[in-house]
């Protein structure tokens, strides 16, 4: 196809074309139609390297796009769903792309971005379901550190009102001058902790073969998970970050919102007191020029 099409005028293959094979693409994976997914993202993905050249953070946002399509089609055929492709073709198709992304997204964005972090934690996963828990924990923990950032920003946020950048250096190194969070939710760091730290904990437990225990104290943390330096300064980090969502939301918040109401409230009567002075004022202005008429 790539051949055949190189005769025709450049200018048919545009951004915009390729957007569009990207929505068509999206909507045949949601209907589970995954080889006609990925031929649209391939074709989209072949006018994207001719447009924006092959290092491009587009390319690579479909390259990542194209993994999760493969890893869904492989989970699929496993499962006796879907008869296209299988688990390990799948698998080591998505590995390809994933790794691609990754090495694009470093280079354009740096280490320590939010898209590396999301390709990493899909790496992560295929690595948790070969069983390869050394390098799954390692993808996790990068992808952990990287939303545990970002989610420690919004803490400090909400509960000082302070720019974060104060403590964690500009919004440029963790994805926010890209816009890419992409549902421009608050919420969406913390839910992409907690998912990437869920899977960390379950590889983490899996690699030591039940040498964790179970006994959790709020989910997290226990005497035996403590054997891991590593797991144990993950297990308070956690317990961190939850303890200050609790302060934001049981302490900090109620104070702030008693504080501003009260504010508020001198502010209002201050403005009633004024707009009464100004009247009052007026009056006697107009008193004075009454006197003055019958002078």
């Amino acid at each position: 196809q790539e051949g055949s099409s190189s005769g025709l005028d450049d200018g048919i293959f545009t951004l915009s074309y390729a957007n569009t094979l990207v929505r068509i693409g999206s909507v045949h994976a949601k209907l589970s139609n995954f080889d006609i997914s990925l031929s649209h993202y391939e074709s989209a993905l072949r006018v994207q390297r001719r447009r924006l050249g092959r290092d491009h953070v587009a390319v690579a946002r479909t390259l990542s796009e194209m993994g999760k399509i493969l890893r869904r089609r492989g989970a699929a055929a496993a499962a006796g769903i879907s008869a296209e492709g299988n688990l390990v073709t799948s698998e080591a198709i998505a590995m390809k792309c994933y790794n691609e992304a990754l090495r694009i997204s470093r280079l354009r964005l740096g280490p320590n971005h939010v898209t590396v972090a999301g390709v990493m934690y899909e790496m992560g996963g295929i690595y948790d379901g070969r069983g390869d828990f050394d390098r799954a924990i390692g993808c996790y923990r990068h992808s952990m550190r990287v939303y545990g950032r970002r989610y420690a920003q919004e803490l400090f946020r909400q509960i000082l009102g302070t720019p974060p950048e104060m403590f964690f250096g500009s919004g440029d190194e963790n994805g926010d001058a890209d816009g890419s969070n992409p549902d421009g939710q608050s919420g969406f760091d913390k839910e992409q902790y907690m998912k990437v730290s869920q899977a960390l904990q379950k590889a983490v437990q899996e690699s030591y073969e039940g040498q964790l225990g179970n006994s959790l104290v709020l989910g997290v943390l226990d005497a035996e998970s403590c054997s891991s330096a590593d797991n144990c300064w993950m297990s308070i980090e956690m317990l961190f970050f939850r303890f200050l969502e609790y302060l934001g939301i049981y302490i900090v918040g109620p104070l702030r919102d008693s504080i501003n109401g009260s504010i508020n409230g001198a502010i209002m009567r201050i403005d009633a007191v004024g707009h009464h002075a100004v009247v009052r004022a007026q009056d006697t202005i107009a008193h004075q020029f009454l006197y003055l008429v019958q002078e």
